[in-house]
């Protein structure tokens, strides 16, 4: 993250919004509820520096805030993911164990509150009712910060070849549950012409 704020500030400011962001991280880690699960602690502390980033480049009057943060989930951390992604998708059988880790973690924490869908061989879905990261956005009064992170899926997933995600709207853009799909891409074998 600092290198990305060097790159988008210039060295100096950046350096100055990251000893600020770096004074206001552990009283927004106290100001966090209890959380059953380290899995959701540790992603909602996961979230801290990118809010303390637009809200610091917010204070600093910067018109631009929102598009910094924006971009450093989306761009920076959304192609990271992509690149994990792509790299697991080389593993035999990679549809069903990516199925079946997701359905077991989205079994077992308190990230978000769901209604589970389908789920067949090719394809498995849930429905978002209420979200970890539309609530700590929320909570440290930057709600419209959340898109960040459904667009950081969407970037996340981008291009594989296995595996297609989809989603038609989010709770942090219209309220509606957010609609996770994932498919199994259907592999396209190339036979020799005998």
């Amino acid at each position: 993250m600092k290198n990305y704020l060097k790159q988008v500030l210039g060295k100096s400011e950046a350096l100055r919004v990251w000893h600020e962001m770096e004074t206001m991280l552990p009283s927004m880690a106290l100001r966090l509820p209890p959380y059953k699960s380290r899995i959701t602690r540790k992603a909602a502390l996961k979230t801290l520096p990118v809010i303390a980033m637009y809200q610091v480049l917010k204070s600093s009057g910067r018109k631009d805030a929102f598009d910094i943060a924006y971009r450093y989930e989306v761009d920076v951390v959304g192609e990271a993911n992509n690149r994990k992604f792509k790299s697991l998708e080389k593993l035999p059988g990679f549809f069903g164990l990516y199925k079946k880790v997701y359905w077991t973690l989205l079994h077992h924490n308190d990230m978000c509150d769901y209604a589970f869908g389908e789920n067949t061989p090719n394809s498995f879905n849930f429905y978002v009712t209420r979200c970890l990261w539309l609530d700590v956005c929320t909570l440290f009064g930057v709600p419209e910060l959340t898109v960040a992170w459904c667009h950081c899926d969407t970037a996340g997933f981008a291009g594989m070849t296995k595996l297609e995600f989809r989603r038609t709207c989010t709770l942090a853009e219209n309220g509606k549950p957010c609609d996770y799909c994932f498919v199994r891409k259907k592999q396209v074998v190339n036979l020799p012409l005998v």
